[in-house]
């Protein structure tokens, strides 16, 4: 009995046909890799396209906050100019509602004058002192020399008046200054003309000393009293560095409410611990304005 292959036969070519190697399995093979190649080159570029997108986006979103915080700046920055033009503005008012006194009537404040003198500290370091001519606070003559015997409270108290306190604002400003007062008188080539130091209180009250005077100790001159209140308000806003000048801290320290019932010990306490945060770079007696604050609130609460 003879075996029929034909079956096995065709079997098997059907089976060779359907393999990578038989009909058109080359091309086959070919074209899958093809499509494989471009399927990762799509997908490569979805997802550089989806990066830049999410960059574009992240950095979109940090410039529309950064135009938010600058608009935010200008809105108070505006703010404080409006405030300070309205302030202004009230001043001009009032000045101008102001009755205008008779030149041949002089008041008697404008007759008032104020003796400065020179004086020699230790050291050959020398400094300016104020005394008014109806203050009584002859010890007040600045921060180390004020008496420590009274512990009584030492503004608004019945024993001091105006003209007082502008005396002891003025001479504590001054030693507070002290160290850019070889700056302003010497005339070493070392030292220039600083601008700033156009704002210190010293500088003006040096203007009005005679050229005849000579810088030795106890040398003295007068000024117009009415120019003292003027030269303690000479007070312009604190630099960008947040740094603060003499005539700021006494501002701060008049205004403060625990200065009310500072007494003389106290005082004299936190000028001291001041005079040591004072640095001059040549152009004026400056202070740090955080290591100014801490040492307020340590002395007036």
């Amino acid at each position: 009995m003879s075996i029929d292959h034909r079956f096995f036969v065709w079997s098997n070519a059907k089976q060779f046909l359907n393999s990578p190697f038989g009909k058109n399995g080359l091309e086959t093979k070919v074209a899958e890799t093809e499509l494989s190649l471009k399927e990762a080159k799509y997908q490569r570029r979805r997802n550089q396209v989806r990066a830049a997108q999410k960059k574009h986006r992240n950095k979109k979103e940090h410039y529309v906050v950064a135009l938010e915080a600058k608009f935010t700046q200008l809105q108070a920055d505006f703010a404080n100019l409006e405030k300070r033009a309205a302030c202004m503005e009230a001043e001009l008012k009032r000045l101008g509602a102001a009755p205008c006194t008779s030149s041949s009537e002089p008041s008697p404040q404008e007759d008032s004058k104020a003796w400065v003198q020179i004086l020699n500290r230790s050291h050959g370091n020398q400094r300016l002192n104020v005394q008014l001519e109806e203050s009584a606070l002859f010890g007040a003559s600045g921060i180390q020399e004020m008496p420590l015997g009274c512990t009584s409270p030492l503004i608004k108290g019945p024993l001091i008046s105006e003209t007082e306190l502008t005396q002891l604002g003025v001479n504590f400003v001054l030693a507070l200054e002290q160290p850019c007062f070889e700056h302003i008188t010497s005339i070493s080539p070392d030292y220039f003309e600083p601008c700033n130091h156009s704002f210190q209180l010293q500088y003006h009250l040096l203007a009005h000393k005679n050229d005849s005077l000579t810088d030795e100790p106890y040398s003295n001159w007068r000024v117009p009293q009415t120019e003292l209140n003027s030269l303690l308000a000479l007070s312009p806003d604190r630099t960008p560095w947040q740094e603060v000048t003499p005539v700021q801290m006494w501002q701060q320290i008049k205004s403060h409410s625990g200065f009310q019932t500072c007494d003389e010990a106290r005082f004299r306490g936190l000028g001291l611990q001041l005079s040591r945060l004072i640095r001059c770079y040549g152009f004026g007696a400056v202070a740090d304005y955080t290591a100014f604050s801490k040492i307020l609130k340590n002395y007036l609460g």
